[in-house]
């Protein structure tokens, strides 16, 4: 969804989420529809505790154009899933923690995001696609913490086998479902 030079352009991607804000990538034509990670200060600006230099909190646009906002577990458990909502849930500042780490009283699983982007999704009864990465697997790896490097892939694990157990609710036998792991 962003188009930048360089992937610590943080504060450049999150803008570009934003439906009619400043940076806003228009290819996205109403807006994403699930967004659900961390690196909430990139939405918040310096004043507010967050890493924006242009003072723009755009969980507050978020909110204007009518997504519904969490985070926390807790809120992400009230996000709704009716067919209609948009939603953003943005649990941690900056990067999710590794799953070995994670609160889970504050954050949710790799796979509770998955599960509760695809009820979302297919209440639109439109078809769907959906991005999710288990991005701290690579982190580990730079780090050569092969401990955390392997909780985050049997939690990428766990997210693939629950999108495939929830996809095989609403399209029995994956007729028409396509998977893609890389």
């Amino acid at each position: 969804y962003a188009h930048v030079c360089h992937r610590d352009a943080e504060n450049t991607i999150a803008a570009a989420l934003v439906p009619g804000g400043k940076g806003y990538n228009p290819q996205l034509g109403d807006g994403v529809d699930v967004i659900l990670g961390g690196g909430a200060s990139y939405f918040t600006a310096k004043a507010d505790g967050g890493k924006r230099n242009d003072g723009r909190n755009l969980l507050a646009e978020f909110k204007a154009q009518q997504y519904a906002v969490a985070a926390n577990k807790a809120d992400f458990d009230k996000l709704p899933v009716d067919g209609r909502s948009k939603m953003v849930g943005l649990f941690t500042k900056d990067h999710m923690a590794y799953d070995l780490d994670r609160d889970v009283a504050k954050e949710p699983s790799l796979a509770e995001m998955t599960t509760k982007a695809i009820d979302a999704l297919a209440a639109r009864k439109q078809g769907m696609f959906l991005m999710m990465e288990g991005g701290r697997i690579d982190h580990a790896l730079h780090a050569t913490t092969a401990r955390y490097a392997l909780g985050d892939t049997v939690a990428f694990d766990h997210a693939i086998q629950a999108a495939l157990d929830r996809m095989q609710q609403i399209d029995p036998g994956l007729q028409n479902t396509l998977v893609v792991v890389t």
